[in-house]
């Protein structure tokens, strides 16, 4: 008889342990509670508490802290975590926990960082027009057009500028010297942009061509201008601009007239390019008797660099006789000038 009554007291300690509550008791239970008057509630502790029942507690520990941020927490074996219920949450979420840190963002302000604290907000601008502009602080602000910040200085390649202050001359054309724009020497018309290569482009005639100057005053040379001093003789300078591949074909003539009395008048006319004389010919001394005429004709043929060039005809007194040379079209004593381009 003890023996069964303390086998049937043993079997309603363990089911007293397996359930609490109703009668109504599910399959297979580790342990169940049932009640419609009453909860469940797990150990109650501070957050030190937890903390110190950290290193005995197994993974699924259940706990109620009371204090600091309350709320039930789980262990999952290696930190405790806290159960949050999103549509619960009270207060401003913080940055650090994927909040921004404020209650209230007005309709269409901007939202910027600010590291680890609260969110900042830009208010629209109150200006139609104006645009987005980070400042030396960090922060954007609103700016229109007319208000941006001024530049100063040569703009460099590398900012998107030219590099120069100058964009030449009407009519010239612009081109990349590798370190800055350039502009080309102004053209005459009927010419076409050729280019020199690495070298700067200039405009000249793709074939041979041909263009004629006239003189247009007369002068006189004397002891008085200087021996051997050259000036150019009115009308009588080309500027062209001679393609890679060309000879230049120069011809002149014109007259000079001897003063009436006082000899022989010996005047020297040359051809000059580029202030220079050529090297060989383009050169003649006239013996000119007093009051009498005396006419100039040469030419010559030139190999010149792929580029622009001026050509003038110079005279200078020589010794004797003072004399009259060149005119306009009103003078037999008037000169020509006449280049050709020869593009081989």
């Amino acid at each position: 008889m003890r023996k069964v009554l303390y086998t049937n007291l043993k079997k309603a300690l363990v089911l007293a342990l397996l359930f609490c509550g109703s009668n109504a008791l599910s399959q297979n239970p580790a342990y169940q509670i049932t009640s419609t008057v009453g909860g469940f509630v797990a150990p109650q502790m501070t957050q030190a508490q937890r903390t110190a029942i950290t290193a005995t507690s197994v993974k699924g520990t259940l706990v109620y802290q009371t204090d600091v941020t309350q709320g039930y927490y789980y262990y999952d074996g290696a930190a405790w975590k806290l159960i949050n219920d999103a549509t619960g949450l009270t207060g401003i979420i913080p940055v650090a926990n994927g909040g921004t840190g404020i209650s209230n963002i007005p309709l269409n302000n901007l939202i910027y960082g600010n590291g680890t604290s609260a969110v900042s907000l830009l208010a629209p601008s109150g200006t139609t027009g104006t645009i987005l502009m980070n400042t030396a602080a960090g922060a954007p602000t609103w700016k229109t057009l007319t208000t941006l910040p001024a530049t100063s200085g040569i703009l460099p390649i590398a900012n998107g500028g030219t590099n120069t202050s100058t964009i030449g001359a009407a009519g010239a054309v612009i081109y990349s010297t590798g370190t800055q724009q350039a502009s080309t020497a102004v053209g005459t018309a009927g010419q076409f942009l050729v280019s020199n290569g690495a070298a700067a482009p200039g405009f000249g005639l793709l074939g041979q061509s041909a263009a004629t100057a006239y003189g247009t005053a007369g002068g006189t040379l004397s002891s008085a201008t200087g021996a051997g001093t050259f000036y150019t003789l009115p009308g009588l300078t080309q500027t062209i601009t001679v393609p890679a591949n060309a000879v230049v074909k120069i011809s002149s003539d014109g007259g000079i007239l001897a003063a009436v009395t006082g000899g022989n008048a010996f005047i020297d006319v040359a051809i000059q390019v580029d202030g220079a004389f050529p090297a060989n010919g383009g050169y003649q001394r006239l013996t000119c008797p007093a009051n009498t005429f005396a006419f100039w004709s040469f030419s010559e043929a030139l190999t010149l660099s792929a580029m622009p060039h001026t050509i003038r005809i110079v005279a200078a007194w020589s010794s004797g006789n003072s004399a009259t040379i060149n005119g306009d079209g009103s003078s037999v004593l008037q000169g020509e000038l006449t280049v050709t381009v020869i593009k081989q």
